[in-house]
């Protein structure tokens, strides 16, 4: 499966949630203040998502609820969707895809 069928297939599953949160994400969510379904709500609502070849992870940014962005970073290993959650701003590039995206 190439990077982009493998990005779609995170979100959907994401999305739908069928994810489960490892010790270390619900931990990091916690920390964070990002609930699951914040996640679910991210993969839902992703603006892109790009190959990170230095963490050999997806990225995803997103919004995490209808007032908040951020996004997670996930890989499938042995078919198991690992995912780390954070809160940012939406750069300048960003806000202008979301822009492009609007009907």
């Amino acid at each position: 499966m190439d990077r982009d069928a493998e990005a779609k297939k995170i979100l959907k599953l994401v999305a739908d949630g069928r994810f489960k949160m490892a010790e270390h994400t619900f931990v990091r969510g916690n920390e964070r203040g990002i609930s699951r379904q914040q996640i679910i709500h991210c993969a839902e609502h992703c603006i892109y998502h790009k190959w990170q070849d230095s963490q050999e992870t997806h990225l995803f940014v997103g919004y995490l609820d209808i007032s908040a962005t951020g996004g997670f970073s996930a890989v499938i290993r042995s078919g198991v969707i690992i995912v780390t959650v954070f809160r940012r701003r939406l750069t300048r590039w960003e806000k202008n895809l979301v822009k492009h995206k609007k009907p």
